[in-house]
């Protein structure tokens, strides 16, 4: 019965000329290869039960994503934190800058005209 599924992914393992693995895996894997592919009819048994430490297991391992992705982000906004601060600094040289122009600029302008 599943026998058409089996067939198809062998298939499509085996194919040289389809890319779907990179260079390396392609190379260093074996051809033959066989899967085990479940029965639809165990519908019943599909659903995930977990018992008291799978569920610990995994809220600790949900901690521990949790924990890494902020550490990654608190990383990547102090790397745009700092990169921000020096474009600040940047922009107060220019804006002074750009006041002593104008003063200087209105001073010429006064004289020319005088």
């Amino acid at each position: 019965m599943h026998r058409p599924i089996f067939k198809h992914l062998s298939a499509l393992r085996n194919a040289e000329n389809l890319e779907w693995t990179c260079e390396d895996c392609r190379k260093e894997s074996p051809h033959r290869k066989s899967f085990i592919i479940p029965e639809d009819d165990d519908d019943d048994t599909d659903g995930i039960q977990l018992g008291e430490s799978g569920s610990a297991a995994m809220s600790k391992l949900l901690r521990d994503i949790s924990l890494e992705v902020r550490k990654a982000v608190k990383m990547e906004l102090a790397s745009v934190n700092e990169s921000l601060s020096s474009w600040c600094i940047k922009m107060d040289t220019i804006n002074a800058t750009l006041e002593i122009l104008t003063e200087k600029l209105s001073r010429y302008t006064v004289l020319v005209t005088y």
